[in-house]
């Protein structure tokens, strides 16, 4: 092994690192080969041709930069033969899974391909204008998105369904309440325990969810506060609810809050992009769908 070799395999531990990323750049260049789109002639500088197809000077460049960036010493000639050899043998990786149709047969290469395709529709709107105004604007009409949702308070007294004096209990509970006796002394007295309890807090509707169900849950939201139901039969018992407390979201100030609704504005800007760009793909595409109308098959 020459004294060039020896420096050559030292230094090149990230080769593998590094076929990676060119690998991921060859998923984007595949894409054309998943829209049966030809791939435009090649006007620029090649380091070479592999069956034709130009190995552009620019990410020769681009591989020799980030090895730089990573390599202890000088690039040597030995470094600028093994880049060259590793971009041809990608090359050929790509141009052979075109060859069997890996994109396919293969799901996993069908989502990353698919994954690298939607990073490229998104980064070519890098360069979307962001103002004061434009945020502004995205605020004031996105106002329920960004202001907190209401706080709940709510208490439960719970029946067992399979109670043999179900009703009798139920018929006792309403005449306490009736009564005004308290609404946790009636839980305690006449309740049965059921899990998991209700947080004596305020929640979100979201959170409480999690303790109610969602019938429930829509129930107390449609209460005034202080009110108590009937036994609602929900599940394999019967509920009682109290609305203790309900606090409404506050709108924040702009200001608190810009960098989500930056954030926000930069997602529904690239939302808006990829959905654009396939309402262009399926327009100057060909779709039959008439195998979706197909019965679903007996087993």
């Amino acid at each position: 092994m020459t004294d060039m070799e020896k420096t050559s395999s030292e230094n090149l531990p990230y080769m593998p690192v590094l076929l990676g990323l060119m690998a991921l750049a060859g998923l984007i260049v595949a894409v054309s080969t998943v829209f049966d789109t030809p791939q435009p002639d090649y006007e620029g500088t090649a380091v070479a041709f592999v069956n034709e197809a130009p190995i552009p000077e620019t990410g020769y460049l681009r591989a020799l930069s980030m090895l730089e960036q990573d390599k202890r010493g000088p690039i040597t000639d030995a470094d600028r033969t093994r880049i060259l050899d590793l971009l041809i043998e990608e090359e050929l990786l790509i141009q052979r899974a075109d060859e069997i149709n890996l994109i396919g047969i293969d799901s996993s290469v069908r989502k990353s391909l698919t994954n690298a395709m939607i990073q490229f529709i998104i980064s070519e709107n890098g360069d979307t204008e962001i103002t004061e105004d434009i945020l502004n604007s995205h605020f004031l009409n996105n106002l329920d998105y960004f202001t907190p949702s209401k706080q709940i308070w709510v208490k439960r007294i719970y029946v067992r369904g399979a109670r043999d004096d179900a009703e009798q209990r139920l018929q006792e509970i309403r005449t306490a309440l009736q009564q005004g006796e308290n609404f946790d002394t009636v839980a305690s007295r006449l309740g049965d325990e059921i899990f998991p309890e209700v947080p004596d807090s305020l929640l979100p509707p979201a959170k409480l969810q999690a303790y109610l169900g969602p019938a429930l849950t829509q129930t107390v939201i449609s209460l005034s506060e202080g009110a108590i139901t009937n036994a609602i039969r929900v599940g394999s018992g019967w509920h009682f609810l109290y609305l203790v407390q309900q606090r409404k979201g506050v709108v924040p100030e702009f200001e608190d809050i810009r960098d989500q609704v930056e954030n926000d504005y930069l997602r529904k800007v690239e939302e808006k992009a990829l959905r654009d760009y396939l309402d262009w793909l399926r327009e100057r595409a060909d779709i039959d769908q008439t195998a979706s109308q197909l019965q679903p098959a007996d087993f």
